[in-house]
């Protein structure tokens, strides 16, 4: 459920004027807010046409430049042919920046909710499907990898006059993929990639695995994988889709790749060549000199 009233910290107010570069809005809707800043629902003045604007708090407005940055790159591509959200300008406003998009309808995940997280039918799970991996071969296309892919970033551009016709929305983690190996915390849990829980290197097939996470919620109604912790989310995949192998393990550069090892030696499907208690406490994984990324003992 979304607040009533503004944040009292945006400069978008409702029943105001926000000017523009080549626009001027008026302030009509609170549509959600975030850890970024919030979005309006406004109206332009001159032709009453419908848009989302996005405003930025101030602290994070380098954050917003790197957003438009991403976005005028995707000006390159057709974004009604290519299932993205239209960018249409940006500005600064009191100091705040402010990014202006088409008005879509509702989020994939809004509509699970609207309808009671009742699953869709795998023809309309079809439909969704192929939009997606139109808008991944466009962002692969320009070597973009969009990083936050979600039910929430995938809105229904208008579910009454085009069914399931969908757009990406939030570029706002977007990267470049040849600088993706920089970031160590990428993706929503639930959505992450197994690549980026290990620590290996990321290319654009991260979103891949997000859209086929957003597709499986689709189909179930509900997360396929937790988003508590990543340790939830990688003992599901292994339960359900096996244990990495050890050649990946290897390559990883999180220091938790050998409580990886140690959990395939303890669910090693033969009793007999499991793990014993006594191995398990002589394990690389318990020894706390491996784990100088550990900065303090948790709370209890």
């Amino acid at each position: 459920m979304l607040p009533d009233t503004f944040d009292e910290e945006s400069v978008l107010k409702p029943d105001t004027v926000i000017h523009g570069t080549t626009s001027s809005y008026y302030v009509e809707k609170f549509l959600g807010d975030g850890g970024f800043g919030v979005v309006a629902r406004c109206r332009k003045v001159n032709s009453q046409e419908v848009v989302a604007l996005k405003s930025i708090h101030k602290e994070l407005n380098e954050a917003g430049k790197a957003e438009v940055e991403v976005m005028c790159k995707l000006r390159q591509l057709d974004a009604d042919k290519h299932n993205l959200v239209k960018f249409i300008e940006h500005f600064e406003h009191k100091g705040q920046f402010c990014l202006t998009f088409e008005m879509l309808d509702l989020s994939l995940f809004d509509f699970l909710i609207e309808r009671n997280l009742k699953p869709l039918h795998v023809a309309e799970i079809r439909v969704i499907a192929q939009q997606m991996f139109v808008a991944l071969e466009a962002l692969k296309s320009i070597g973009l990898a969009h990083c936050d892919i979600k039910p929430d970033n995938i809105m229904l551009v208008n579910h009454c006059s085009q069914p399931f016709k969908v757009k990406l929305i939030d570029f706002g983690c977007a990267k470049e993929v040849s600088a993706l190996a920089r970031f160590d915390s990428i993706q929503t849990l639930g959505y992450r990639a197994p690549e980026a829980i290990l620590g290996l290197p990321l290319t654009e097939a991260i979103d891949m695995w997000a859209v086929g996470s957003v597709l499986a919620t689709l189909f179930l109604g509900t997360h396929i994988y937790p988003d508590e912790s990543e340790y939830e989310q990688l003992r599901i995949m292994c339960m359900m889709q096996g244990l990495p192998k050890d050649h990946l393990l290897e390559a990883g550069r999180k220091a938790f790749n050998t409580f990886i090892s140690l959990l395939k030696q303890m669910l090693h499907f033969n009793p007999k060549k499991r793990i014993t208690p006594s191995m398990a406490l002589g394990h690389q994984s318990l020894d706390t000199r491996d784990h100088s990324d550990v900065q303090a003992k948790p709370k209890m």
